[in-house]
């Protein structure tokens, strides 16, 4: 389209200048079109935004789950400096002193 308004453009052509070219009836249409397209991309943006907080959430949620069945695999129930639960293995280990 860019290149049948204007050859030597050094950018694409705007809906505004494709529809200056076009009939009356086609002009309209095609700015009732880019106007139902951009409330469909804005539409589809508030929604990934909306599941990408989800996922965000989720993942911190089984990130917790992890560390809780890991504390409770490890039997570590000690904290690091984080504020978290210490994620080091505590091994449990006998002497044999008489041997």
């Amino acid at each position: 389209m860019t290149e049948a308004i204007d050859p030597a453009a050094a950018r694409p052509a705007t809906l505004g200048q494709i529809v200056e070219v076009l009939e009356e009836e086609s002009g309209r249409r095609l700015l009732a079109i880019g106007a139902e397209l951009r409330e469909a991309v804005g539409a589809v943006r508030k929604q990934s935004t909306i599941l990408r907080s989800a996922a965000d959430a989720l993942a911190r949620h089984m990130s917790g789950i992890a560390q809780t069945v890991h504390s409770a695999l490890s039997r570590a129930g000690v904290y690091g400096r984080g504020g978290t639960v210490a994620m080091g293995a505590q091994l449990e280990f006998s002497v044999d002193l008489k041997s």
